[in-house]
């Protein structure tokens, strides 16, 4: 029996919400990021979801390696810079894409959001902390 060699399914389930949570951190940066920015955020997205969907195969490492420097070449070419909050912004949309078609499990999606949340509750507490030392300061 031949085994297959794409991927086997398993995230087909929790794909729609990583898809979903992802494109709703990019949406309220549409307007600001270049068209292919968000064509090529888009054109990830919808490759994701054939993969898992037929179990295609995740493109190679080179491949990945490959598209990585065009899109960051991209950046340079389109603002001059890797530096500021525009080109920033349109960095990190586009490797948060190009993540989508690199190969991840079921662990390292949900790790991921709970590294998310712990790192966004402990800059919530030192924040509280630094502006309740802060207040003592100032009394």
């Amino acid at each position: 029996m031949a085994r297959r060699k794409g991927t086997d399914g398993s995230l087909l389930a929790s794909l729609p919400w990583t898809l979903a949570a992802i494109s709703f951190a990019i949406v309220p940066h549409l307007q600001y990021l270049p068209a292919w920015v968000t064509v090529s955020f888009f054109g990830c997205a919808a490759w994701r979801w054939q993969i898992e969907r037929k179990r295609w195969r995740l493109p190679a490492a080179w491949a990945r390696i490959i598209l990585s420097l065009i899109c960051f070449l991209g950046i340079i070419a389109t603002y001059g810079s890797v530096s500021g909050v525009g080109p920033g912004s349109a960095l990190l949309a586009i490797m948060a894409a190009l993540k989508l078609v690199a190969p991840f499990s079921r662990f390292q999606q949900f790790e991921c959001c709970h590294d998310g949340q712990q790192r966004r509750s402990r800059s919530d507490a030192t924040d509280r902390a630094t502006r309740g030392a802060n207040a003592e300061e100032t009394d």
